[in-house]
């Protein structure tokens, strides 16, 4: 499924906490890994003193000391450092070193090739001569058509086991554009496959009923919420056993179902935070009204505020 792994980083040690969980995916899928360093000359134009940059004088001090580091010259020679890391250890690698905004180069580097997967890190701050990684990540989360395999800072290991996959469904096509991806990381590293389904909590039924004119909700909505939560289930429930028997002729072989009521993004963080070495598999945008979600808001709450690693699918009408 991936012709590519592309590694966007910044020359810091947060930024390189995705490597792991790429070697990790590299080594399952045989893609080969691009690693992408960055070099925007007018960071280096800036005056650090304007007031309106906001910078402590621990920030302007930690420039001056980086930037005679952070030239065209070493960004050649810490990507061929990183490089040959990963060699050493079988993997096929390539570098690109791009003159320009760094969310702009990464954009620019999978242009064309829509079977390419970003990998990058997203929280952490990493001074002027680097990067904002969260902002990095949300500009390049919300420009690229190319799945985005996120993690947070902070919460890797040295090595990353991999064991389950969460993958968050809600009844519509949109959300199973995902399930291509899950079949070819599940059959790569043998891993065991959760569809879960969250299914609107008392509150979030009786506020969309609040919102929505009568007319427009009475046909579908109008039992009491234990009415239609009961029924919601039964359909969810039989919609989650079509979906495993979809990946049983996918030859997968352990798939778990789990359906739970509450907010969507917070019922995704904790089944995710409760499994066993998680990845969680999910599409970003498109609506679907009550029972399903505002797929990119939920997506988007996911990324921010689970501890593990995201694997987000750009969803197509």
């Amino acid at each position: 499924m991936y012709d590519r792994i592309l590694v966007p980083l910044d020359g810091s040690a947060l930024g390189e906490e995705v490597l792991p969980l790429v070697r990790t995916v590299a080594r399952a899928t045989q893609a080969p890994i691009v690693l992408l360093r960055a070099f925007d000359p007018a960071l280096h134009s800036l005056d650090l003193d304007d007031p309106e940059l906001g910078l402590t004088e621990e920030s302007i001090s930690r420039f001056a000391s980086e930037s005679q580091y952070v030239t065209p010259a070493y960004i050649l020679e810490y990507l061929n450092r990183t490089a040959e890391d990963l060699r050493a250890d079988g993997f096929e690698v390539s570098t690109r070193a791009a003159i320009g905004e760094a969310a702009n180069c990464i954009v620019d580097e999978v242009a064309g090739h829509p079977d390419a997967l970003i990998a990058m890190c997203t929280h952490g701050r990493s001074g002027v001569s680097r990067w904002m990684l969260g902002s990095v990540t949300d500009k390049v989360l919300q420009a690229t058509h190319n799945p985005m395999l996120i993690i947070r800072t902070g919460k890797q290991s040295a090595e990353a086991e991999l064991e389950t996959l969460v993958v968050p469904l809600d009844g519509s096509s949109l959300a199973e554009q995902a399930l291509p991806h899950v079949v070819t990381l599940a059959r790569a590293l043998a891993l065991k496959v959760i569809l879960l389904r969250v299914t609107p909590s008392a509150e979030e039924y009786h506020r969309y009923m609040s919102a929505t004119p009568i007319s427009a909700a009475a046909t579908v909505y109008s039992a009491p919420y234990e009415e239609f939560a009961s029924a919601a289930d039964a359909q969810a429930m039989n919609y989650l056993h079509n979906i495993t028997d979809e990946l049983g002729r996918e030859h997968l072989a352990t798939v778990e179902q789990v359906l739970l009521r509450g907010h969507a993004a917070a019922v995704i963080a904790e089944v995710a935070q409760e499994a066993q070495h998680s990845l969680l598999v999910m599409t970003t945008h498109g609506r679907s009204g009550l029972g399903r979600w505002l797929l990119g808001s939920v997506t988007d709450r996911v990324v921010r505020h689970s501890g593990e690693p995201v694997l987000v699918v750009r969803a197509r009408e």
